[in-house]
């Protein structure tokens, strides 16, 4: 079903992104993780990104890159319960989009772990 719904609100967990994405498709592609390319203004799919968000606790995405391209970065500080922390401001990020959103749109989530299930 064709959507003409154009709002979409992203929210990704870089860490799970660059660090297993990473060498999931080096392992598949037979190529180096340094090699591997991951291009993250492709899942707006031409539609209009609103505060697009990315967090994460990990050093590979070039994060001045990401906010000259729109994108609302966080990078979270080293600690014993980063990922989590990382799972935890997503959860809330998306928490406070439905609850205060009024105009129609499309949640997307990039995530590699099945952290995000009670919010979904």
């Amino acid at each position: 079903v064709k959507s003409n719904i154009q709002l979409a609100f992203v929210f990704i967990d870089v860490s799970n992104i660059y660090i297993q994405g990473s060498k999931d498709v080096a392992k598949k592609e037979n190529v180096y993780k340094n090699q591997v390319n991951v291009d993250l203004r492709l899942v707006l799919d031409g539609r209009l990104g609103h505060d697009s968000v990315i967090i994460g606790s990990c050093d590979n995405p070039p994060w001045d890159e990401l906010k000259t391209k729109g994108f609302n970065t966080s990078k979270l500080e080293s600690s014993e319960y980063k990922e989590k922390e990382v799972d935890a401001n997503i959860v809330a990020h998306i928490a406070e989009i439905l609850y205060t959103e009024r105009r129609p749109g499309t949640i997307i989530l990039l995530a590699g772990d099945g952290d995000y299930r009670p919010i979904l």
